[in-house]
């Protein structure tokens, strides 16, 4: 979140918007962003539904119960997913200059579509 908060200005330069899907309750979230603000929306996903759809959630295992894996998608004004990126645990980010490079990527691509 802190990476994400740094580089929003320099998102939204390139035309991305952030949003970000947190798998905890709405109070304890709003409790966090009350502390922390971020210049983006970020929705809570209460029953994991979300989680669940995009496959990062993970139901139990050595070190996670009811959690989600830290992923990063980049999806384009049509849905498609033109980067996705699953963390191994609950530490493992993309780098950011992989993120930057599929961020340009996509601009491309999408420039370069119909």
């Amino acid at each position: 979140m802190a990476q994400l908060r740094r580089d929003s200005e320099e998102y939204e330069k390139r035309g991305v918007k952030l949003l970000g899907v947190a798998v905890q309750k709405q109070a304890r979230l709003k409790a966090y962003l009350d502390s922390h603000p971020m210049p983006f929306p970020i929705l809570a996903d209460e029953k994991r539904d979300v989680a669940r759809i995009y496959g990062v959630y993970v139901a139990f295992n050595y070190e996670s119960f009811r959690i989600a894996r830290p992923a990063t998608f980049l999806i384009d004004a049509e849905g498609t997913i033109r980067f996705l990126y699953v963390g191994r645990n609950q530490f493992d980010r993309p780098r950011p200059d992989v993120v930057w490079n599929a961020v340009d990527r996509s601009l491309l691509t999408k420039k370069a579509g119909p």
